[in-house]
């Protein structure tokens, strides 16, 4: 797919993707039947193999469990005090484990999230003391409760190795799977690591991968674009979908060298060192060091879901169908609009220009770089202070006027945003005038 003349303007984003949606739609009964039969045959083999691990893990820690638990989860194949507190995931005696210690020291909100599945765990006992951790850490009787700290750490590590070794066989005994990974040798991918895995398929719904390939003697952008099969079965497909479109249009190369490759997507920007093929579950997150990738992923959701009420208006749909689609309230990419949506609003069609690979510095003459650096900063800091949808407590409480620490926070991160917005303003009030 070429990205030439799509970013211009928004009449010619829109037809573009009007163009592959119907591609798309004409050929949904070809696609989603396979998905859908690949998925059931998935689960029935993920369902099997979950009963037999959980089957082990009690029988070897049953000294633990209360004897009727057990027993009716042998028998009826579940259980709610020893499915929540001990099975599944994240289960509560995870927040237990010698890592649950790490986890509080990324910030006080993470802190209370191990300290609440804590306190959820004694009280699954019929113990309430009340919302202070201590006076259960205190208390012999909620002690006793616990299984010794090394027995928690085999349970967390025994949880960790049955979803691995679940995920390995399941997908490595589908000829889907074993397929893909043979057409993925057959094209000689430059980054022969950067390719479709256990990992990617197991855990992720939908990514672009980035990698290229020799061509006639020149090095081509080619990404992977991967779907989960289970992307194809809710009503939030068709932005899903727009979301990932959106990355492959705006991904190019920067630079190629002895070493690998640089690529650059919409403002993010990675570097992929050439390597050989991979068949592992363990992810190398070498992108955490991608300085705007954050804020690239939530501007370009906000662009997919205009994208896509914008085709449905039209009547044009991929894979959903009219009166089973939504667009709104599926990504946690959405909990960032209250610092961005002004932003966007303001400078939406420089932000779109930008978008085209190796671009960006339009937006920086029009906002100015330190400015773009500070909200990308904002954003960062936010996913630090609320992890998960922690936001939503907050925003609760500042809208019943209380004032505690996830409400200071709050207001402190809309000064920052309005700050920040205010200077935008001022530079790009420069820059207008220089030009007049």
């Amino acid at each position: 797919m070429e990205a030439r003349g799509c970013f211009q303007r928004e009449r010619q984003i829109v037809e573009t993707y009007f163009d592959v949606s119907k591609s798309l739609g004409q050929y949904q009964s070809k696609f989603l039947k396979p998905f859908e039969d690949l998925s059931a045959s998935w689960h029935t083999e993920f369902d099997r193999l979950r009963k037999e691990n959980h089957l082990r893990f009690l029988d070897r820690f049953r000294e633990f469990f209360n004897p009727n638990d057990v027993e009716e989860y042998i028998q009826k194949g579940s259980n709610d005090h020893i499915s929540n507190n001990f099975l599944g995931g994240p289960c509560r005696i995870q927040y237990f484990g010698t890592d649950s210690n790490k986890w509080m020291e990324k910030g006080s909100l993470c802190r209370e999230n191990v300290l609440r599945n804590r306190i959820e765990y004694f009280r699954s006992f019929g113990i309430d003391l009340g919302d202070d951790y201590e006076a259960y850490a205190s208390s012999a009787e909620c002690l006793s409760l616990l299984p010794p700290q090394e027995v928690i750490d085999e349970m967390v590590k025994r949880l960790v190795d049955y979803q691995r070794s679940e995920d390995e066989q399941v997908y490595k005994n589908s000829k889907k799977y074993s397929d893909i990974r043979a057409e993925q040798k057959r094209r000689n991918y430059l980054i022969g690591h950067a390719v479709l895995n256990i990992h990617t398929v197991a855990h992720t719904m939908g990514c672009i991968i980035p990698n290229a390939r020799l061509i006639d003697g020149e090095v081509v952008c080619s990404p992977i674009m991967y779907s989960s099969e289970n992307l194809f079965n809710d009503e939030y497909t068709d932005n899903s979908v727009n979301h990932e479109l959106n990355h492959l249009r705006e991904f190019g190369i920067i630079e190629v060298n002895e070493k690998g490759i640089k690529f650059v997507c919409g403002w993010d920007t990675m570097f992929a060192e050439f390597g050989q093929e991979k068949d592992d579950l363990i992810h190398d997150k070498s992108e955490d060091n991608r300085d705007y990738e954050l804020l690239n992923e939530i501007i370009n959701e906000i662009i997919a879901q205009e994208i896509t009420v914008l085709m449905h208006k039209r009547g044009v749909y991929i894979a959903n169908s009219p009166g089973f689609a939504k667009v709104g309230g599926s990504s946690a990419y959405e909990n960032y609009r209250f610092l961005v949506d002004d932003f966007y609003k303001r400078y939406r069609e420089v932000i779109i220009e930008s978008r085209r690979p190796g671009n960006i510095e339009v937006l920086f003459s029009n906002v100015g770089k330190d400015n773009f650096e500070d909200l990308n900063r904002l954003t960062r800091d936010f996913k630090e202070m609320f992890p998960g949808n922690s936001i939503f407590d907050a925003m609760k409480d500042a809208e019943n006027g209380l004032d505690n620490e996830g409400t200071r926070k709050l207001h402190e991160l809309e000064m920052r945003r309005d700050d920040i917005l205010n200077r935008m303003a001022e530079y790009s009030y420069g820059v207008a005038k220089k030009v007049a």
